[in-house]
């Protein structure tokens, strides 16, 4: 039987088994470790572990260390004051910005809510408006089906504008109801498209909810007058 030679170049780790040269048990005590080996801590000593470098523990980093351990570090030496304070400091400034933008965010949480509260009829406009122009075409009442065709694509334009303007500055609603939020343009384009109907069509019709619901410059502020008799808007013209 051969004789086992022995390097002392070489080292078997206690972890995964394997042999491997000893420069990888090699490793750089810190400050801590050095003043509790009897070491004056001046100048960096490394010592030989039983374990390679591949299985032995990881140093945490730096940014998952604790305040305790900052300072624990920084009293030692193996961490300088000055990049403990700041880390301590950042972390600080960090914590108080997280805050900050939780409370923003539980803010526009409320304010989407509110948002989809008040508008929650104009997605039910579009629907019927949108039946409305098929049956309009359906039916062959052209005058009609043109009418709905603008109001249907004002009111999407609406509703995008809307939700546009929240994503973009994110605020509490500014009215009470979605129709309030159609501009003097939209209104008007949408009132003259429904006077363009004749009359004998227009009575039919169910009255739009942006003509009921309107801004009166009268009174200044929106109204929502009741929806007179057949023959009564028939005596007013419409």
């Amino acid at each position: 039987m051969e004789n086992e030679t022995y390097s002392p170049l070489i080292r078997t780790c206690k972890s995964c088994g394997e042999t491997k040269p000893l420069a990888e048990f090699r490793y750089k005590l810190t400050r801590a470790q050095m003043k509790a080996q009897g070491y004056a801590g001046n100048v960096l000593v490394t010592a030989e572990g039983k374990l390679c470098k591949y299985c032995r523990p990881r140093k945490k980093p730096r940014s998952k260390l604790t305040r305790k351990e900052l300072v624990t570090k920084a009293s030692s030496g193996d961490l300088h004051p000055f990049i403990a304070q700041s880390i301590i400091a950042k972390r600080k400034v960090a914590r108080v910005s997280k805050q900050k933008a939780g409370r923003y965010d539980g803010w526009v949480r409320l304010w989407r809510n509110e948002h989809h509260r008040i508008l929650v009829g104009l997605p039910k406009e579009i629907t019927r408006v949108n039946n409305a122009v098929r049956y309009a075409l359906a039916s062959r009442h052209m005058d009609r089906h043109k009418f709905f065709l603008t109001y249907l694509g004002e009111l999407k334009r609406l509703k995008a504008k809307v939700w546009l303007d929240f994503r973009t500055h994110p605020a509490e609603p500014k009215f009470n109801c979605w129709q309030e939020y159609a501009d003097m343009d939209m209104q008007t384009l949408v009132r003259q498209a429904w006077e363009a109907i004749p009359l004998a069509d227009r009575v039919p019709i169910k009255m739009p909810a942006l003509i009921k619901h309107r801004f009166d410059p009268l009174v200044n502020a929106y109204t929502r007058p009741t929806r007179a008799s057949p023959a009564e808007r028939i005596a007013r013209g419409g």
